[in-house]
């Protein structure tokens, strides 16, 4: 079903197919979330094997960005670079397919974390209506278990196979005094030796034994010769070369019939391979034990049968509490018939991966699992049990809950930063008797600083820089409602000191309720009259730079910062201007940004940047600032205003 409504999405592709109704829109909808969901590997490429398009699962399985890959040509991509024979193998495969061929073979591909993987590759053409090939269709599925698995029953078979040369046991009997009487050819193949070695030399079947195994031989023999009873015994011998092989021995006592010990009749069997498998199987069943994911078997019908330390500890059950339990204890009530819908898909043989379920420990807590559902066959292909490994991605999931909130919370800061950053003025680059320039650039989404300027007359420009305590979204807000008050109450008649005042007596109550400070420095440039008068509310000084004295005046009027008190008398001063002068108002976080080394931006740097482009016009040197401060680290709004007197 799923194979089809991909082919009838490449179709309405090659046609050009268009949407015209609602549902014919939602079909297309529903077929593209197919292609991108799908599980193999998938893209569209040109007739001449540029990739125009890749599924999430192709992107899934390479590093970098998908706009990467898309417009190289295909064997150009990550899946192809680690080999030029698959490269041309390729480029053939499109040449065949874009001449309308379907075409299939087996490949590797190299994963973004540098694994390599087996993969059955295709390369279908989409034609058009007119029979011609418009988009080649690669598709590919990771084979590598089925490789593995493969591989795993080669290796089963192998050892089916050693086995099986090795069913020629060695048969011998031994007299009683300990003398072979006869043995047979196959000793060389498991001790090494050849049979006229044995029937020369009593004493070589103990010397090649284990020196640990040496005395359990000969407590065997003396149990034979009490007991006159078959026994076996499993031990170890040591070939000419070195090579240590397990061997199962067992033997019964000989006699005659007038009941004369004749001695015994025995046999050894290489039993290295079975060992060494029972020792694999321990380390297997070692790893399940201590995984952390929980590891359950089930009969069909859905009963425990085995449960390791992972899932004893994802749902708080000891084993001997589940086993021979219904699979459903460890579901909630409303949960049962999912749990056995999926039971029973599994029943007719189904594998199910990364199955999503709510489950409940057994304290009641209710838990994200994602579990794998696999059928266990006997020998002859018939699902006899159920295999299931289980995570907890309770965690997970409350992980992406958080990770949709914060991008919400951000989009919405994006928001109120595009809303701040609008209430900022544009700033002239010139304004009659100067040349001025402004940036306020926040530390995070939305800040706290603030500038403006107001001309009051074609000789009167007023201009203001404000601080508010933090850079948070009540800070962007208290911004706001300054702005409004200033706008509200600049006028000529009122000074830079008095209009502190007013905007002081009006935010304090906003202030004092949200527990924040706002610092405030305002200017008033009269060009006809080539002065700058001020006012200050608490916040770092500007400084005016003297260009014919080369000097730095520092603009020290005395206020405290707003929100302090509601009555405040502000200082006010007046200072001349004159032409090549430059004014720069500022924020602490143009000086207080540190380097590597912990060391502050500080206003000795500012004014050596300031100076040594005295000339230029503001915005080279605002750039100047900017870009000497690009080793500083920011943790703080940066505003700056620098007017240039002409």
């Amino acid at each position: 079903m799923g194979r089809k409504i991909l082919d009838d999405f490449l179709k309405r592709i090659g046609s050009k197919h268009r949407l015209e109704d609602e549902t014919s829109q939602q079909s297309f909808a529903l077929l593209q979330v197919v292609f991108n969901e799908a599980f193999q590997l998938m893209g569209l490429l040109k007739p001449d094997g540029t990739l125009i398009k890749i599924n999430k699962t192709a992107h899934r399985s390479i590093t970098g960005h998908e706009s990467e890959v898309i417009g190289k040509p295909f064997w150009e991509t990550p899946w192809w670079v680690h080999s030029s024979i698959e490269q041309e193998r390729l480029r053939q495969a499109v040449r065949d397919a874009a001449r309308g061929e379907f075409v299939r073979f087996e490949t590797t591909h190299m994963t973004g974390d540098g694994q390599m993987i087996f993969v059955d590759f295709s390369l279908k053409p989409v034609k058009d209506q007119k029979g011609n090939v418009v988009l080649l269709v690669p598709e590919g599925r990771d084979i590598s278990e089925r490789r593995r698995a493969e591989q795993a029953l080669r290796d089963v078979a192998m050892k089916y196979r050693i086995v099986a040369d090795n069913t020629y046991n060695w048969e011998f009997w031994l007299a009683p005094d300990g003398r072979f009487l006869y043995t047979s050819p196959s000793c060389l193949r498991i001790s090494g030796h050849r049979a006229e070695e044995f029937i020369a030399d009593a004493d070589l079947l103990i010397r090649i034994l284990h020196p640990d195994d040496r005395q359990m031989w000969l407590n065997h023999r003396h149990d034979i010769a009490k007991n006159k009873a078959l026994s076996d015994v499993e031990l170890r011998m040591v070939r000419p070369d070195g090579d240590i092989r397990w061997v199962h021995h067992i033997c019964l006592p000989v006699f005659a019939d007038n009941e004369e010990y004749l001695g015994v009749r025995g046999s050894f069997s290489d039993i290295t391979n079975r060992r060494l498998a029972e020792e694999k199987n321990e380390r297997l069943a070692g790893i399940v034990e201590a995984s952390d994911d929980a590891v359950i078997g089930k009969t069909v019908d859905g009963i425990i049968t085995s449960w390791n330390k992972g899932a004893a500890k994802i749902f708080g059950y000891s084993e001997s509490e589940v086993r021979g339990q219904p699979v459903t204890m460890l579901v909630p009530p409303e949960n049962a018939a999912q749990l056995l819908h999926v039971h029973d898909r599994v029943r007719q043989g189904e594998h199910i991966e990364h199955f999503e379920i709510v489950s409940r420990r057994k304290d009641g807590t209710l838990i994200n699992m994602s579990v794998t559902y696999s059928p266990v066959r006997d020998a002859l292909g018939k699902v006899i049990a159920v295999s299931t490994i289980g995570r907890d991605i309770t965690e997970q999931k409350k992980a992406a809950a958080a990770m949709v909130e914060n991008a919400m919370i951000n989009r919405e800061l994006d928001i109120a930063k595009q809303i701040q950053q609008s209430f900022l003025p544009e700033c002239p680059s010139s304004l009659p008797g100067m040349l001025m320039t402004c940036c306020c650039i926040p530390a995070a989404q939305v800040g706290g600083d603030y500038y403006d300027f107001f001309a009051l007359d074609e000789s009167i420009i007023d201009a203001v820089i404000a601080d508010v305590t933090g850079h948070s979204i009540g800070s962007s807000l208290l911004m706001s409602v300054t702005r409004s008050v200033l706008h509200a109450k600049v006028n000529l008649s009122r000074s830079p000191r008095d209009l502190l005042a007013a905007v002081n007596e009006l935010l304090y109550d906003d202030l004092s309720r949200t527990e924040l400070l706002i610092s405030m420095f305002y200017v008033r440039i009269d060009t006809q009259r080539s002065t700058l008068a001020y006012a200050n509310a608490g916040h770092n000084h500007p400084f005016l730079y003297r260009c014919r004295q080369r000097a730095f005046i520092d603009l020290d009027a005395d206020g405290l910062v707003m929100g302090v008190r509601k009555t405040v008398c502000f200082d006010e001063k007046e200072t001349v201007l004159e032409p090549g002068d430059i004014l720069v108002l500022y924020t602490d976080g143009v000086i207080e940004a540190e380097n590597a080394e912990g060391e502050q931006f500080g206003t000795d740097r500012l004014c050596r940047v300031i100076e040594s482009h005295c000339g230029l016009h503001p915005k080279e040197i605002m750039g100047a600032v900017l870009q000497e401060s690009m080793l500083f680290k920011r943790t703080d709004d940066v505003t700056m205003i620098i007017f240039k007197i002409v």
